[in-house]
């Protein structure tokens, strides 16, 4: 439903960084799963290249438990060094 999406550098290397928030629908890996939507679900998401790899991290949970998570997550990100 809301969608934030800001650039921000991790190990000195430009990323992306996408916090979105509203109804999570997960993928069925069963095709006759009919799937459950779950209200006030939040994902913080990032992508960016290193040196050698692509990288792509995702906390998704709900509303709440992503925000309780969240500094540290961030912090982590800080930290990450790409190899």
């Amino acid at each position: 439903d809301v969608a934030r999406v800001r650039e921000i550098k991790i190990g000195g290397r430009e990323a992306t960084y996408l916090d979105v928030r509203g109804t999570y629908n997960p993928p069925p890996f069963d095709p006759t799963y009919k799937g459950k939507k779950q209200a006030d679900f939040r994902m913080l998401a990032v992508h960016f290249k290193g040196p050698k790899n692509l990288y792509q991290f995702k906390l998704t949970g709900p509303a709440r438990t992503v925000e309780h998570y969240k500094q540290g997550f961030d912090d982590w990100l800080k930290a990450f060094k790409a190899d």
